[in-house]
């Protein structure tokens, strides 16, 4: 899976699981301040679809580090990159 494969699903599961249109997101979007996602939502809704959709399982304290879409998709490719 390349870069732009995982970006555009990481795009649809936002979209999805936040009920933001896909149109409003871009990748150096902040979740919190660009988004206005709340941190329960990144945690129950956001973070679970991500390790669903793309099978993989981030330790938590990785998403410790993660503020903005693109954020997501880098933590993604660190993943597959370990695989």
């Amino acid at each position: 899976m390349d870069r732009r494969e995982i970006e555009e699903v990481v795009l649809r599961v936002i979209e999805q699981e936040l009920a933001i249109p896909r149109q409003r997101i871009r990748l150096d979007d902040r979740f919190v301040a660009d988004l206005k996602v709340d941190s329960d939502d990144l945690s129950f809704l956001l973070v679970p679809a991500v390790k669903r959709e793309l099978s993989v399982d981030p330790p938590m304290d990785a998403w410790q580090t993660v503020f903005t879409v693109r954020d997501v998709v880098d933590l993604v490719i660190r993943l597959k990159s370990l695989e």
